[in-house]
């Protein structure tokens, strides 16, 4: 029962502080177990990673924007007070709930500050990274080798979270080059797939040049944020996307308003 409130903690953390799922939880491995000699700079580590997955003040807002024509939400409320029961077949009530609670969350959040988001962030990853610790001391109890223990738990964790999944802009990116008569992104994304779980991809000869990416970033990429480019920015030795941005970085802005066919 113990584990079920910590996860559902988890979600719940995750969801309002609009951090990336996938790394999230694949982030979870940095922290190491609590009798290990690391586990001060890897509780610090992990906590600071966890928080670059966070969105951004100006992403929050963007996700709360009402996503229904003024027009139809008008025609579904008149459709919910003269005929309930037709809107409910129709589907309807479930639409207009859910454009209600965007509309709430975007007057809570409208006049929010990046400062006071990171901050509130700090906090709730803060709380529930202290009750996972809690949770680790239990995997510790009557174990000699606490560091031999942590390895295994990172093996596991990391052959059960992926670090690479395909996401949408990493697929548009591959269809947009591919238009363009360029396969390769695809066969980088191909490369990459067949590893999901691994923590380096040798992609060889598909291996993404700093040219390359200059050459083929998109006016999108041009017009992001510094904050946007720095986290997706890859380092030396990370798979990268023809664009330049790391295949396992936070989705870029424009990924936001990408329709799936």
């Amino acid at each position: 029962p113990e584990d079920k409130e910590l996860f559902e903690a988890l979600l719940q953390t995750m969801t309002e502080t609009g951090a990336d799922f996938t790394n999230s939880l694949r982030g979870l491995s940095k922290l190491s177990l609590p009798g290990c000699q690391d586990f001060d700079s890897s509780l610090k580590k992990t906590k600071s990673y966890l928080l670059s997955q966070c969105c951004s003040v100006q992403e929050l807002i963007k996700a709360c924007q009402p996503r229904m024509d003024p027009r139809q939400l008008q025609m579904l409320m008149l459709l919910l007070s003269t005929n309930p029961s037709l809107l409910m077949q129709l589907g309807g009530q479930g639409k207009i709930m859910r454009e209600f609670e965007r509309m709430e969350k975007l007057e809570e959040v409208k006049d929010l500050t990046q400062a006071e988001k990171t901050g509130a962030d700090d906090q709730k990853w803060t709380d529930w990274l202290q009750k996972y610790t809690a949770r680790l001391r239990l995997e510790e109890q009557g174990v000699g080798d606490v560091q031999q223990l942590n390895n295994e738990r990172v093996a596991v964790m990391n052959s059960n979270n992926p670090k690479f999944i395909l996401r949408n802009y990493i697929a548009q990116n591959a269809i947009k080059a591919a238009e363009e008569g360029d396969f390769t992104e695809v066969q980088r994304v191909l490369r990459l797939l067949e590893q999901p779980y691994s923590e380096d991809v040798d992609l060889g000869e598909l291996e993404v040049t700093a040219g390359d990416a200059a050459a083929a970033t998109t006016d999108d990429d041009a017009g992001a944020s510094a904050s946007v480019i720095a986290k997706s920015a890859a380092a030396p030795g990370t798979a990268t996307s023809c664009t330049g941005t790391a295949y396992d970085s936070r989705p870029p802005d424009w990924a936001v308003d990408l329709c799936v066919t």
